[in-house]
This record gives structure tokens, C-alpha cells and sequence, in this order.
């Protein structure tokens, strides 16, 4: 099981409230003026196009994640995960953040490459930005 939150940016932000499930799907890009986007690329990630796709369904997706969002310490590798699974909102502590569950990894995901243990937690600590409906 993944955790997501901005835990390092915007640490006043935390989803205090919970959300309604409906307000969570969308599609979520790295956002381009965070510390984020400069953090990564100064670890040597030039595609920075990770996509987030949360659907209404509880399904997720997704694509070019650097892999650096899956090791212990932050450890850059230079690859990228793609993954697919479900998603649900949970509560740690006074917080509530989107929990993802993977059910199937990309063959050219660094995870898979390396054939991690799937039995560990980790916590992405990305700044995404839920894309305009509009424009997307």
C-alpha cells in the first residue's frame, strides 16, 4: 500500500477534513513550481511527465513516475514505475490522505525491474496538481 501527502510542501495543507470521495478523481500532474519539480530534476530526471489518473471508480493509474518515490531513502535510480490498482481515502492520525493498492506494475517499472518486496509501505511525498477538466 502507497500513502500520499504533501508532507514536506505545504505541511499546513493536510487534508484535515474528509473529503468526499467524489471530489478526488482526476488527473494529477508533478506541479511545474514546486520543490518538487526542481528537487527531481536535480536528481538527474529529465522526464518529469508523471501522470496521476484517480478514477470514480476507485481504480488508478499511473505513468512515469520517477523512482526515486519508492525507496527508502528517496534514492534516486534514474528509472521510472508505472503501475495500475485501486485507491481509497484512509485516516493516519488527525490527517487523511489517498491510499493507493497496487495490483499490476509496468515491465519497465524500476519496481519490477528489481522485483521489490510488495509487502512494504511507502509514502510519496510529491507536489501534484489536479489538471483543469477544461483543458485536459
Amino acid at each position: 500500500m502507497l500513502t500520499g501527502c504533501g508532507r514536506f510542501e505545504g505541511a499546513f495543507r493536510f487534508l484535515r477534513e474528509p473529503p468526499t470521495k467524489d471530489a478526488v478523481p482526476g488527473v494529477f500532474v508533478l506541479d511545474r513550481s514546486s520543490y518538487s519539480d526542481s528537487m527531481l530534476r536535480a536528481m538527474g530526471y529529465a522526464d518529469l511527465s508523471v501522470r496521476v489518473d484517480l478514477n470514480a471508480d476507485g481504480t488508478f493509474g499511473i505513468a512515469r513516475m520517477p523512482d526515486c518515490w519508492l525507496t527508502d531513502l528517496g534514492d534516486p535510480k534514474g528509472g521510472y514505475d508505472s503501475c495500475c490498482g485501486t485507491w481509497s481515502i484512509d485516516q493516519s492520525q488527525a490527517v487523511y490522505a489517498v491510499s493507493l493498492s497496487i495490483d499490476w506494475w509496468s515491465d519497465d517499472s524500476t519496481y519490477s525491474k528489481e522485483r521489490q518486496s510488495s509487502g512494504l509501505s511507502y509514502t510519496a511525498v510529491f507536489t501534484l496538481t489536479k489538471e483543469n477538466e477544461d483543458t485536459a
